[in-house]
């Protein structure tokens, strides 16, 4: 498989994503949970650079994607209907004391925290809601299916992870384009320089050329302010605000400080790509592990797969909530199960 486990998934909140490709499955296992892996393509971001004709650099490109593959057209917001006894049963079950309680499904509360509670397992949707049907967090799929991920029969499969025979005109290929096309860029803190070795020794093995950039560490005295200045935080942003927000019963998120630091370092890291020049950027997190065939996946998913529309493409997702659109790509949606608080 590209990832240890293949199918994990990423929780998902209502309008919290934009609708964009995404992709499972190219890298082992994580040491943490938060794990990220995403590659980018910047032709629409250079085109609206000043002096920059947008023809000459958005024009679809063979090698950033399939020109034959349709690109998906809008669609309605999805959510699972269920009947009063249903919910009703469900909240029974799942609502506990202390929960925000307002508008939420209760079955896909169960339904969710089935997938959440087994991330490293192999299983589609399907057997995960048969999974917290047995456990009475949700209905049997006999009663009351839902789909996550619509057109299921179209990426929701496991065995769509196994290992690929590759010949040697694929290695050859891929790495050709690889070395033509990609930039890597390792996010990684300054004190953490085990990981940073652990991480640049594994590329070293795989043939590939990696950039590390330090990450953002909120806790440091004047942070927001440099990160401010330098573009990756927006100036009008207030950090007390943000925090009485993500306070409030329906987040109870505790400090953001850390997603404040993380989501700086990633808009550090793509000003950066953006800047370098190269047409493609693989963004990595200093505990990620890639597969030993990762560059010929990589190609093979981006030439054959990836619609020409798309702009971020993440490598590892878990309980995505969406629609497939190849093998291996699913178009994260907004989940229309959870209020829009």
């Amino acid at each position: 498989s590209w990832l240890k486990p293949l199918w994990h998934r990423a929780p998902s909140r209502a309008g919290a994503v934009p609708d964009r490709p995404r992709r499972r499955g190219l890298m082992r296992e994580p040491q943490r949970v938060l794990s990220l892996a995403y590659l980018l393509q910047f032709a629409a971001a250079r085109a609206s650079m000043p002096g920059t004709p947008w023809a000459s650099v958005a024009k679809p490109d063979p090698r950033q994607c399939n020109l034959t593959a349709p690109v998906p057209r809008a669609m309605q917001l999805r959510n699972w209907r269920l009947g009063v006894s249903w919910r009703r049963a469900c909240e029974r079950k799942q609502r506990h004391p202390g929960w925000y309680p307002f508008e939420r499904n209760w079955c896909w509360v169960g339904f969710k925290a089935e997938c959440h509670a087994n991330l490293k397992s192999h299983r589609s949707w399907t057997e995960i809601q048969e999974a917290a049907a047995k456990e009475g967090n949700a209905p049997p799929v006999s009663r009351a299916p839902f789909h996550p991920l619509k057109f299921p029969e179209v990426c929701d499969r496991p065995d769509h992870g196994a290992r690929v025979n590759w010949t040697q005109e694929d290695w050859t290929a891929s790495y050709g384009w690889f070395e033509e096309s990609v930039a890597v860029y390792v996010l990684n803190l300054p004190q953490d320089i085990k990981r940073w070795e652990t991480i640049s020794a594994r590329l070293e093995v795989l043939g590939i050329k990696a950039t590390r950039v330090l990450g953002v560490d909120m806790r440091m005295p004047g942070a927001l302010w440099a990160a401010k200045r330098a573009g990756w935080v927006p100036q009008e942003f207030r950090f007390e605000r943000a925090q009485k927000v993500a306070d409030e019963p329906s987040q109870a998120m505790g400090s953001i400080l850390g997603t404040l630091g993380c989501a700086s370092a990633h808009f550090k890291v793509q000003t950066r790509a953006i800047i370098d020049g190269s047409p493609l950027a693989v963004v990595l997190e200093d505990d990620s592990w890639l597969e030993d065939d990762f560059v010929p996946r990589l190609w093979s998913l981006v030439t054959s797969e990836l619609p020409c529309d798309w702009q971020a493409t993440a490598l590892l997702s878990r309980c995505p909530f969406g629609v497939c659109v190849s093998r291996h790509l699913a178009r994260v949606q907004p989940d229309a199960n959870e209020p829009f608080w």
